[in-house]
């Protein structure tokens, strides 16, 4: 019988939630209510999460739209990869993506502009950020952290 897939000890998973609606527009917005982030690799000041090892990592946000047209993006060292737009004045703007990242790159969400940002926090609903690595690189552990 073959040996298992290897399985390093490495791990890196983050979640946040929106404290305040309409965050400022063209920079990293800070969910700033961290739901989980046991590695720490994910800065609930900055909204920015930093990978800790070179690998393939998934990404997810889940947006409550409200009262405004949200144009969002999920950017990778200042390179939008996906983008979202939502026309409702009352709905849900998500995305997913699976990304292979270098050690210390680093991802985040960020509103377009000031009149496509519906991005809202509050008791009915929430906007949430949150991200894990799937599977790092390689194996031999001396590796992992190199980029």
């Amino acid at each position: 019988m073959l040996p298992g897939p290897c399985m390093p000890s490495v791990q890196s998973a983050f979640a946040a939630q929106l404290a305040s609606s309409y965050p400022r527009p063209r920079s990293p917005v800070a969910f700033a209510t961290v739901l989980y982030n046991v590695q720490g690799s994910y800065d609930p000041r900055s909204g920015m999460y930093a990978a800790p090892v070179n690998g393939t990592y998934v990404f997810s946000y889940h947006l409550t739209v409200h009262r405004r047209v949200l144009k969002v993006g999920l950017f990778r060292n200042f390179v939008p990869v996906v983008k979202t737009t939502d026309a409702d004045v009352l709905g849900t703007a998500s995305h997913s993506v699976v990304l292979h990242l270098g050690r210390g790159d680093r991802v985040w969400i960020q509103v377009k502009d000031e009149l496509s940002n519906g991005m809202y926090a509050g008791g009915e609903g929430a906007s949430t950020f949150s991200g894990f690595l799937l599977y790092p690189d390689t194996c031999n552990l001396a590796f992992l952290f190199s980029k």
